[in-house]
């Protein structure tokens, strides 16, 4: 599973919760903002700006930390959907075949 699988997974989950925070998604913090930033160029979630938070009073870190929050919207369910459930095809009636044959002889 990709991590942008996995953080739009996560926003679906929690769907009705409004801006949900996902920073801390994966380990790799640089890798989720920019999967973050994907898939917001590709406008499947909507982002809300925050301040930064200084971890360094609570003794974690000296990293300053921008908690990402987002929210899945419709394209991203989406697509979403059709992540978890691929097509194999749309089946084409043999009848449609015919008629489409039937029509080429006037192209030519």
């Amino acid at each position: 599973m990709t991590l942008e699988h996995k953080i739009l997974d996560y926003l679906k989950a929690r769907d009705g919760a409004g801006f949900v925070d996902v920073s801390l998604v994966d380990d790799n913090y640089d890798m989720v903002v920019e999967t973050v930033e994907s898939l917001k160029g590709r406008n499947l979630i909507t982002v809300q700006r925050r301040n930064p938070i200084n971890l360094r009073a609570f003794g974690l870190s000296n990293k300053v930390l921008n908690p990402i929050k987002i929210k899945i919207n419709s394209r991203g369910r989406e697509y979403l959907y059709h992540l978890n459930n691929p097509k194999k095809g749309i089946p084409v009636s043999p009848k449609k075949k015919r008629k489409f044959w039937k029509l080429t002889h006037f192209f030519h």
